[in-house]
């Protein structure tokens, strides 16, 4: 039977086995914020190339541990490249269904956050679901001289091969930079992978979760894989956007945007945030990307992202604006 260790209410950093049968891996839970939040708000990405990095015995990646997909309280594992690559290799015992097996995700969370997209903080990998019929050799091939691992999935089948192939980065990509980044790396997938190997677009979402490697009970042509290589780099060539307007709204819209406390709760129920008391809170920020940015329903108060790496402030309506370019 699979089973953690840990205590799933913990808070601090700890050390945790995650069971029997999968070389005793083990990992830091992390309970600290550890994450750089740097990133520009006045920047857009057209143009992508890719690099590589050497791989460093230092590297770390942030990752977060479920314990089924009907869980949505992330624990961060911090691994090494090792310790990344036995997470993704190693079989999970038989669960009792499919649904109620563990999970995992690339994306790191605040300490206390639950699984939605406004709550991401970076992503430290590529994840390509395909399954399509394209054999998994054919990814192998591809990215041969890159780090990637990569298993088949439950629905796998040697006539309908399904697979998952997860490419480690060299430097997290964070939130308010995943959209461009994603379809980034699916320039690079057509680039690299036959035209018929279509991935999964779904896998857009930073919030996504993926299964652990499992298999059907019956299940014996299953196949994990590890390739060590360069760790990834997408690299973006940025150009400067203009400055939202908030003259691009029609002009009561603005006034009650501006003066309306219930046009401002509404508008912050509207963009994923939450409304308490006399304020709004939870917002998404157009610059670090957290879920971080509060504004007072007291009519002409600015919006603020508290986040202290940060500090963006801006007019309500003109974050409206924004909110509405980056959805």
């Amino acid at each position: 039977m699979f089973v953690w260790t840990a205590d799933q209410n913990t808070t601090s950093t700890e050390r945790i086995d995650v069971g029997e049968g999968w070389g005793r891996l083990s990992a830091s839970l992390v309970g600290t914020d550890t994450c750089s939040h740097l990133c520009g708000w006045n920047l857009q990405f057209d143009l992508f190339i890719y690099s590589v990095n050497s791989y460093s015995g230092h590297m770390e990646f942030h990752v977060s541990r479920f314990w089924s997909i009907y869980d949505n309280r992330p624990r961060r594992l911090r691994l090494d490249l090792d310790g990344l690559q036995k997470l993704l290799t190693t079989w999970i015992p038989q669960a009792s269904s499919k649904e109620r097996s563990p999970c995992w995700s690339p994306a790191c969370y605040p300490p206390g956050a639950k699984r939605r997209k406004n709550q991401v903080e970076s992503v430290s990998c590529l994840v390509f679901d395909c399954d399509d019929g394209t054999p998994y050799t054919a990814a192998m091939d591809a990215f041969d001289g890159w780090a990637q691992i990569g298993h088949t999935s439950w629905s796998h089948t040697d006539y309908t091969p399904r697979w998952r192939l997860i490419l480690p980065l060299s430097d997290p990509i964070q939130a308010g930079d995943w959209p461009a980044a994603f379809d980034a790396a699916l320039k690079m997938w057509n680039m690299m992978m036959p035209a018929a190997a279509k991935p999964d677009r779904r896998c857009k979402d930073a919030s996504r979760l993926f299964f652990l490697p499992i298999h059907r009970p019956e299940q014996i042509d299953r196949f994990t894989w590890f390739r060590g290589g360069r760790l990834m780099t997408l690299t973006y060539e940025k150009q400067l956007i203009k400055t939202p307007n908030a003259w691009q709204l029609h002009p009561d819209i603005r006034r009650r945007l501006q003066q309306d406390p219930r046009t401002r709760a509404a508008m912050g129920r509207l963009v994923g945030g939450r409304v308490t008391g006399d304020r709004v809170t939870d917002v998404r920020c157009p610059r670090c990307g957290r879920a971080s940015v509060w504004w007072m329903l007291t009519p002409d108060k600015p919006a603020f992202c508290h986040e202290g790496a940060c500090h963006w402030t801006g007019r309500v309506d003109a974050l409206s604006v924004l909110l509405g370019r980056m959805s």
